[in-house]
């Protein structure tokens, strides 16, 4: 069983590699997937963020929500099929908080 840190690290790989293939995806379907290529870098970019701070140890878990949070919960799930990983990664992150 993985602690909740590794656990946390391998939800965030899990995200980025969901990203990586909406990305991919979007080149058979680009009129359906309009404006989500402005969402995946972004995500990318703060799970990315996230990630390498989890590994070197300096993220700091707060009872906060992550800073993605506020974009996915724009995206429709049509859009962004595994919204609910990054649900559960903002739920996990917050149990995990220093703060609690």
């Amino acid at each position: 069983m993985n602690n909740p840190q590794t656990e946390f690290a391998n939800l965030l790989e899990q995200a980025l590699i969901e990203l990586s293939e909406l990305r991919a995806s979007i080149e058979y379907d680009e009129e359906f997937m309009e404006g989500i290529p402005a969402v995946i870098e972004p995500l990318e970019r703060q799970v990315s963020k996230i990630l390498t701070d989890v590994q070197n140890g300096t993220h700091r878990f707060t009872t906060g929500d992550l800073p993605f949070m506020d974009l996915v919960k724009r995206v429709n799930k049509m859009y962004l099929p595994f919204k609910q990983l990054f649900v559960d990664l903002n739920k996990l992150h917050k149990s995990m908080s220093v703060d609690a």
